[in-house]
């Protein structure tokens, strides 16, 4: 994933850890990552706007499974 977003791995592993600890990703295993608060996360990014477009085709965080 770090090397398909032009990131350093360590800097992706701090970022990851970061989200992680503010509730915004889950990651149950190495290969499932979960966003619990798209809003928050969205708002961290300059294409927020464009992001919340998607939330309309997105499932919400209650279909999914609990860890």
């Amino acid at each position: 994933m770090a090397e398909y977003l032009g990131l350093n791995a360590d800097t992706l592993s701090r970022i990851m850890s970061r989200l992680r600890n503010e509730g915004l990703l889950t990651q149950p295993d190495r290969h499932t990552v979960f966003v619990r608060d798209l809003a928050a996360l969205a708002a961290l990014s300059p294409a927020s706007g464009s992001m919340m477009a998607l939330r309309r085709t997105a499932p919400s965080t209650r279909d999914l499974p609990e860890l």
